[in-house]
């Protein structure tokens, strides 16, 4: 099993490295590692027993480490590429407070098949977003869905039958009064 806690001190001792020594692309495994655990445990937070509002959560907390934790690995690479290596990883080490902080509430799912604070890691998931988005390091809505495989008509076509769907709720309550 992943240790979060473990896995974001692992990746700040990289990134701290790469901002000595510049990003190597050998080195990446600390930041694959946490890509790679946060998708799996997507599953298997969608797999529990866990009332919904907590699956919800959980898993909207992981996938928001997946795409922090992708987006980042993506950006290291092309700031090797470009050779634009220190103002990259310092955008990367201003994220990783948000990042581990988080990460001790996923560790506690992982161990004890549940948590008690899922209003604290919905509120630190939200931060974590917000963050990454404003520092560059979270995927593009139209990047989410092409990798989820979702054409943007599929979205306005499920917009157009949800909003029919509530314009026909409301009609039949107001009937009913």
């Amino acid at each position: 099993m992943f240790n979060y806690v473990g896995g974001c001190e692992r990746l700040r001792k990289m990134l701290n490295a790469f901002l000595v020594s510049g990003i190597d692309e050998a080195h990446l495994e600390p930041i694959d590692a946490l890509v790679k655990s946060s998708q799996i445990d997507e599953v298997k937070v969608l797999n529990s027993y866990l009332p919904l509002p907590q699956q919800r959560i959980l898993f909207g907390a992981l996938r928001n480490i997946y795409g922090t934790t992708d987006e980042m690995r993506a950006k290291l690479r092309i700031a090797h590429a470009i050779n634009e290596n220190p103002k990259t990883v310092e955008r990367a080490l201003e994220l990783m407070d948000s990042l581990c902080v988080i990460a001790p509430y996923i560790d506690e799912f992982l161990t004890q098949g549940g948590t008690r604070e899922s209003d604290k890691i919905n509120e630190l998931s939200r931060a974590l977003y917000r963050k990454a988005n404003r520092l560059g390091f979270y995927q593009t809505l139209d990047a989410q869905l092409k990798h989820a495989q979702i054409h943007e008509s599929e979205v306005e076509n499920f917009v157009k039958k949800l909003t029919e769907n509530m314009e026909i709720e409301v009609e039949t309550t107001d009937e009913t009064l």
